[in-house]
């Protein structure tokens, strides 16, 4: 497997991606809301580790052979997470009023 990924490897991809697009959401989004900024960072890492295993189990690992590939379910499933996590925090908001 020299192009391949490993499944540890893949792992870690998915928890630096997860890293990297929740620090991308906090500072697009200011860090004061939805958790502050660890927040982000939290939600990141677990919606890629998440995003990255689900992808995994529906597609099959031979796919997540690839570089590419790894990274960029680690980033659908960061984004997916974020945007669950930033619905729900709206829905309590606009509930308590």
């Amino acid at each position: 497997m020299a192009d391949g990924v490993s499944f540890p490897m893949a792992l870690a991809l998915w928890a630096i991606t997860g890293l990297v697009v929740g620090l991308l959401f906090a500072l697009i989004m200011g860090t004061g809301k939805y958790g502050g900024f660890w927040g982000y960072v939290l939600l990141g890492t677990v919606g890629a580790l998440l995003g990255g295993l689900l992808i995994r189990v529906l597609v099959g690992a031979s796919l997540l052979n690839s570089w590419a590939f790894a990274i960029m379910a680690g980033a659908a499933g960061t984004v997916i997470l974020m945007v669950i996590a930033i619905m729900a925090r709206r829905r309590t908001a606009t509930t308590k009023t």
